[in-house]
């Protein structure tokens, strides 16, 4: 625009030269906001919307999955945080979860639940099962994913738990089945012949 004002340039004083130097003027301003915005104050507003997405994504993950999950601190067995699955499965609220140790709820000794903790933080074994002992005073028979996970102040340990009570009971029933049955043929003094599949 300013290019066309100066194609009708007459003198130093005329109008067409004014117009040209005030659209250049106003072309440098548009140019040098352009480039603050984008250039210094965008980046770090991109940079904290990306912050919030991870941490909003990452919160999402751990809180509304439906598997058991706590942070532990394997230094004392504090239990740091646990999401709502891990709620509804031992049956405490959030407040009465997070003043409990892992040895509260684990059956093992105290000191064997801080010798497998210490197993878990350094990656030695990431797979453990485990009794552990609901609000209700039931117990379930779990298996535990766990391992380290990084934070500013200090190294967590990050627990998914399984229950697998019903799994065990199910296999102990077919395992006590099968010995039934093999006893049977092993003492009977007829031959047995199975047909099917």
């Amino acid at each position: 625009m300013a290019e066309l004002a100066f194609i009708f340039y007459v003198s130093v004083y005329g109008l067409s030269n004014l117009i040209g130097h005030l659209f250049k003027i106003i072309s440098f301003y548009l140019i040098y906001k352009a480039i603050i915005e984008n250039a210094i104050r965008k980046p770090y507003a991109n940079m904290f919307r990306k912050l919030r997405d991870n941490e909003s994504r990452y919160r999402q993950i751990f809180e509304t999955n439906q598997a058991v999950k706590l942070l532990i601190d394997p230094q004392d067995g504090s239990i740091v945080e646990a999401n709502e699955a891990a709620l509804r499965f031992y049956g405490y609220s959030k407040d009465e979860i997070l003043v409990k140790k892992i040895t509260d709820i684990n059956m093992l000794p105290p000191e064997e639940v801080h010798r497998k903790m210490a197993r878990a933080e350094s990656e030695n074994r990431l797979f453990f099962n485990f009794s552990h002992r609901l609000a209700s005073g039931d117990m379930r028979d779990v298996e535990v994913y766990s391992g380290p996970v990084e934070t500013p102040d200090k190294i967590l340990l990050y627990s998914i738990i399984h229950d697998v009570t019903e799994r065990k009971e199910t296999e102990e029933k077919l395992k006590e089945s099968e010995n039934r049955w093999r006893s049977l043929a092993e003492s009977s003094p007829d031959h047995i012949l199975l047909f099917g599949t």
